[in-house]
């Protein structure tokens, strides 16, 4: 598989963290289809999520796209399938065909590119905390409140 390859990682094992995501979804009411999802270049989606952050919008968009995709297997190498999320958050469609058909926003998709990889970003999902603590990979909630309440403790 084309993520086996990527990643290095072998397919029982991708199988198994598949399937630990899977079941960690359907707890909070997701039903992730990873082994359905298309596999397309996200440059795009990522320079477009970094339009939406400066409209107000970058959660929005994070929680669409994420949603259309890991649920309904969205392909979005379509352009069409990002106009019609971008619209449903209610961002400029003409203004993204313009980003999508320009080098706009390349600039902070690098920015944040070489900062993930300063806290070993690989992959998703990698969560920093505080620009000091990072971890990788779908974790139980008592792993965030644990990081969080720590983090927290340091600031006061």
């Amino acid at each position: 598989s084309h993520l086996s390859e990527k990643t290095a990682i072998p397919m029982e094992r991708l199988s198994n963290m598949f399937m630990e995501l899977k079941q960690t979804g359907q707890r909070y009411g997701i039903d992730l289809k990873l082994d359905q999802t298309p596999i397309f270049n996200t440059f795009d989606l990522h320079r477009l999520w970094q339009w939406s952050k400066t409209e107000m919008k970058g959660q929005q968009f994070k929680e669409e796209f994420l949603f259309q995709y890991f649920t309904n297997c969205v392909d979005f190498s379509v352009e069409e399938n990002i106009l019609k999320s971008i619209e449903k958050i209610g961002l400029d469609k003409t203004k993204a065909e313009e980003i999508i058909h320009s080098d706009e926003y390349t600039q902070a998709f690098n920015f944040d590119l070489e900062r993930g990889r300063k806290f070993g970003v690989r992959g998703a999902p990698h969560f920093v905390i505080n620009q000091r603590k990072s971890f990788v990979g779908a974790q139980e909630d008592e792993l965030f409140e644990e990081m969080l309440k720590e983090e927290l403790e340091k600031m006061s």
